[in-house]
């Protein structure tokens, strides 16, 4: 057997063509116009090679002498001497067999390559977030035992039971009476101490109260400077010794007194509306303090000790501390308790340019002078300069641009 070898063979197989309809060989028919059939390369081609492949599965050479190869190739295949080692074409590949549920050769090396070799140790299969046993046995070794008492586990910041015990056996039980708490020198209630009966009890005798507490006061009850009201009643030793504070209902003011060993005192007023009426305060005492005098001829107006006319829009007040003078000069001083921040204010008479004019303070600051402001009266004029630095008495001021007499000025100064 061959494949064709003549000057007239392809070298290379023809590409195929597209499929037809399948049917037969026919030798035409003239007389009916029926073509016989072409036998074309195509087909030829196929038988041609489809023997040439038999061979090649045998392990047979074509040989164009020989006409039995064939069958000799279809014997061997399907024979007695078919053998593994016979067969030809065989497929070296698992892909080659058609089989995919295995792994090939190149991919096992590439999964083997991250896995560790066989090893005994942590280190081996290159661990690094565990302890070896022998750095378990050190920090064991560290450890205390299992023990039952603070001494077994070696802890002496701590009170044993025993000793809780002790320290717990001097202590009283929870109570609610002196005598539950075995307290011998403290004062009953309705014995002497404040907590007594509130305001229910009538009081007969401001003088002979019978015990501490409060006490309610009515027009029978005799000692007392009005008729309904409240008494606070406060002993120190045996009655002898105490102190009487009395509120008048009525508004008539807050009463004290006390006895010392027996020794009654009369009661003093100690609040009532007056101290909160304006009208009635600082007049004779503060203002003069604050640099101001009495102006008969303008009451309520003053005038300050500067020699500048000033006339205060109402008198002085001073209520708990807080002290205030109102006109074009004046102040606002606030209690100690918050520090006696002062502010002052006044209205300059007219200014001469470059003329320092010296304000006094109403009042003199305690400690220092922290800031002097102001401004003038009237359009274009020049700014308010301080012209001497302030003490705590007083302050320079003066215009510095102006070349006539300008017209007041309003200063104001704050410190403590």
């Amino acid at each position: 057997m061959y494949q064709i070898d003549n000057s007239t063979a392809a070298q290379a197989i023809p590409a195929s063509t597209a499929a037809g309809n399948k049917g037969y060989f026919t030798d035409g028919n003239p007389a009916t116009g029926t073509p016989a059939t072409i036998l074309p390369a195509e087909f030829m081609n196929m038988l041609m090679m489809e023997n040439i492949n038999v061979l090649a599965a045998a392990g047979i050479q074509p040989d164009k002498s020989k006409f039995n190869q064939l069958a000799l190739a279809i014997s061997t295949i399907t024979g007695s001497n078919l053998t593994w080692a016979n067969l030809g074409g065989k497929p070296t590949t698992s892909a080659g067999f058609g089989i995919t549920d295995v792994y090939t050769k190149t991919q096992m090396d590439a999964f083997l390559l991250g896995k560790a070799n066989s090893a005994n140790t942590i280190a081996g299969y290159n661990i690094t977030d565990a302890y070896t046993k022998q750095q378990t046995d050190a920090a064991l070794s560290g450890k205390a035992d299992k023990a039952t008492t603070l001494a077994g586990y070696n802890i002496t910041d701590a009170y044993t039971k025993t000793q809780n015990d002790a320290s717990l056996a001097g202590k009283a039980n929870k109570a609610t009476t002196l005598a539950g708490y075995n307290i011998t020198d403290g004062m009953l209630k309705n014995t002497g101490g404040i907590g007594a009966t509130i305001a229910t009890s009538e009081l007969a005798n401001a003088f002979a109260v019978p015990y501490a507490g409060l006490w309610s006061v009515t027009p029978n009850t005799q000692g007392v400077p009005f008729s309904y009201g409240s008494l606070l009643h406060t002993v120190y030793d045996s009655n002898q010794s105490w102190t009487q504070i009395a509120v008048d209902m009525a508004g008539g003011g807050m009463y004290w007194r006390g006895s010392i060993n027996g020794s009654v005192q009369n009661f003093k007023k100690l609040l009532d509306e007056s101290n909160f009426n304006p009208n009635t305060k600082i007049q004779a005492i503060n203002c003069p303090q604050a640099g101001f005098t009495d102006n008969t001829t303008a009451t309520p107006f003053m005038t300050h000790s500067n020699g500048a006319t000033v006339g205060l829009a109402s008198v002085a007040y001073s209520v708990l501390g807080f002290q205030i003078v109102k006109g074009d000069t004046g102040y606002i001083k606030l209690p100690d308790f918050l520090g006696g921040f002062i502010m002052q204010w006044t209205k300059t008479p007219v200014l001469s340019t470059n003329t320092t004019y010296t304000w006094s303070f109403p009042l003199g600051f305690p400690t220092k002078c922290a800031g002097v402001s102001g401004t003038q009266i009237g359009v274009s004029q020049g700014p308010l300069e301080v012209s001497v630095a302030p003490t705590q008495a007083s302050v320079g001021l003066a215009i510095g641009i102006q070349t006539a007499a300008v017209g007041p000025a309003f200063a104001w100064a704050w410190g403590w």
